[in-house]
C-alpha cells in the first residue's frame, strides 16, 4: 500500500541521516519495489537517487552507478531540476572514484547549471568543493583555488561549519601545490 511504501521512504531516510546506510539501502529497496508497483514513477526514481548516495558511501560503486542509469531514463519523464541535479552530483562522484575526469568534470558542471539556477547554496558549496578536488586530481592547482574560493563564498552563507573545515584542508592542500 502507499502508506507503507510512504514509511518505508521515510525510514529509510532516517536511516541514512543516521549515517546507517546498509539499513538504509534494505529500506530504500522495499521503498523501490512498492512505489515501481504502485507506478509511482517519481518516487521510485527519488528511492533510485537516494539509495545511490548510500551506496556510494558505502563503496558499493556499481550498484550506485546501476541505480543511476535507471534514474536518468526514469527523470526523462518528470521536469524535476533538483532530481536531475542530485543525479549528476551522484554520478560526478562515481566518475571522481573511477578517475573518469572529463565525465566527472562534465557531470559536476551540469550540475552547477542547475543549481545556480536554483540558487541552492548548500549543493553549490558541495560542488565547488568536488570541482576543487578534481582540479587537484588533474594538476590544474590554480582552477582549483578559484573553485574553492567559490565553495567558501556559498558555505558562508550557510554557516555549514563542517563545510568550512573540509574547504580549509583542501585550501591548505592547494596552497602547498601553489
Amino acid at each position: 500500500s502507499l502508506k507503507l511504501a510512504n514509511s518505508y521512504g521515510m525510514q529509510a531516510n532516517y536511516h541514512m541521516n543516521c549515517q546507517d546506510h546498509q539499513k538504509a539501502i534494505l529500506t530504500f529497496e522495499k521503498a523501490k519495489s512498492m512505489f515501481f508497483n504502485e507506478k509511482l514513477y517519481f518516487r521510485y526514481t527519488q528511492c533510485l537517487v537516494l539509495q545511490s548516495q548510500c551506496y556510494i558511501v558505502s563503496n558499493l560503486i556499481d550498484e550506485a552507478r546501476n541505480n543511476l542509469e535507471k534514474a536518468l531514463k526514469f527523470s526523462r519523464q518528470f521536469e524535476n531540476p533538483i532530481m536531475d541535479g542530485k543525479i549528476f552530483f551522484n554520478l560526478a562522484q562515481i566518475y571522481m572514484i573511477d578517475q573518469k575526469y572529463d565525465l566527472a568534470k562534465e557531470s559536476i558542471d551540469d550540475s552547477i547549471d542547475i543549481f545556480q539556477e536554483l540558487n541552492n547554496k548548500a549543493m553549490l558549496s558541495q560542488l565547488y568543493v568536488m570541482q576543487g578536488n578534481l582540479y587537484i586530481e588533474i594538476n590544474k592547482v590554480n582552477k582549483a583555488a578559484r573553485s574553492l574560493k567559490k565553495a567558501q563564498k556559498y558555505s558562508r552563507r550557510i554557516e555549514s561549519d563542517k563545510m568550512e573545515s573540509k574547504i580549509n584542508t583542501l585550501s591548505e592542500r592547494v596552497n602547498q601545490l601553489l
